[in-house]
């Protein structure tokens, strides 16, 4: 039982740890996009929020595109 145990262990943690690194990633993409947008005078910002955190958790990159792409429908 102890060894089912450790395996369940052994999986989660890579699962939250994958998690977590896309989360920091995505933060930081959107943070560095919002001030390239803004310096190029693109009036496209996302906010950093708990919806666009948790999409940029479990989407990784596509996350943060999807989410640009939401803000950029405004343009169109």
């Amino acid at each position: 039982m102890d060894g089912k145990k450790d395996q369940e262990e052994e999986q989660s943690q890579p699962l939250l740890m994958r998690i977590l690194v896309r989360m920091a990633l995505g933060i930081a993409l959107i943070m560095v996009l919002n001030t390239c947008f803004q310096k190029a005078r693109i009036d496209i910002t996302v906010g950093l929020n708990p919806f666009s955190v948790a999409a940029v958790s479990t989407l990784g990159v596509p996350g943060v595109v999807m989410l640009y792409g939401i803000a950029g429908c405004k343009y169109l």
